[in-house]
């Protein structure tokens, strides 16, 4: 569904998702990438490696935080929110599509179940890895 929503404005999906996330998680300051990264369950070192496509377009800021100079701060730029806002219907049709009746109490214990789920993943895939 990324893939897709992300085409129609000229994205890749995991482009979309980072955008969205920013928009989400938007703070006057901005929004640390650890923070980014974590929302989307994805690693760090991916979500930095589409960060900079991003601001080449002219959708993303990236500026160091004044509180940790270790820490980059991201924010959408005013064409990011227009692109954003262009296609805002279209997004609430297929999210309302996708959620059918589930309400948001039961979308964020279904979250929560599959990032959990996707930890074990990970630990058992580490642990095979090992074994090699």
């Amino acid at each position: 569904m990324a893939e897709l929503l992300g085409r129609r404005v000229g994205l890749t999906g995991s482009q979309w998702l980072l955008i969205k996330a920013v928009d989400f998680l938007a703070d006057r300051d901005g929004v640390p990438v650890g923070e980014v990264a974590a929302l989307l369950n994805m690693k760090g070192s991916f979500v930095s490696a589409q960060i900079r496509p991003l601001e080449q377009r002219g959708l993303l800021n990236r500026t160091q935080s004044a509180e940790d100079r270790r820490v980059i701060l991201l924010s959408l730029t005013g064409s990011a929110k227009q692109t954003l806002t262009r296609v805002e219907d279209e997004i609430c049709s297929i999210e309302e599509i996708a959620r059918g009746t589930l309400v948001d109490r039961h979308v964020g214990e279904l979250s929560d179940s599959v990032n959990a789920m996707r930890r074990r993943m990970d630990r058992a895939t580490a642990r095979v890895a090992r074994l090699e």
